[in-house]
């Protein structure tokens, strides 16, 4: 497989390894905290925070799995992404939550990614010595 068309697949597999584990965390969330429609309250704000930085960092070290040469680089493509993705959803809430929320969900998921990749390389050099 060519390496440009692996490193835009690694990238897609961590993005739909992020999208895959924030629905289905909100989905077990709604359920084990028995949420309604509505405004969100400051403790469903708070379980949203947790995993998405789980799902984040899941989803940088699938995407430098994948990736097989320069992993962490491939890590700030998604991460960059994320960022991006995270902006937009600032604009579009503006106003209508809380500001630590929305500067946490635009600027930690993608270190997340990052640190979840990192993780990736670190273990994959371990198991290399080891």
């Amino acid at each position: 497989m060519p390496q440009i068309l692996r490193s835009i697949l690694a990238v897609i597999a961590g993005f739909v390894t992020l999208s895959f584990m924030v629905i289905l965390l909100t989905l077990i969330a709604v359920n084990a905290m028995g949420l309604k429609s509505g405004p969100p309250t400051p403790g469903d704000m708070v379980a949203k925070v947790a995993y998405s930085f789980f799902a984040s960092a899941a989803a940088g070290f699938v995407t430098a799995l994948a990736a097989g040469v320069k992993p962490l680089e491939h890590a700030y493509v998604l991460a960059g992404i994320m960022l991006v993705m995270g902006v937009v959803s600032y604009l579009h809430y503006r106003g209508t939550q809380p500001v630590w929320y929305q500067a946490m969900m635009v600027v930690v998921p993608p270190l997340c990614a990052i640190a979840g990749a990192a993780v990736c390389v670190r273990s994959a050099k371990v198991q290399a010595r080891g």
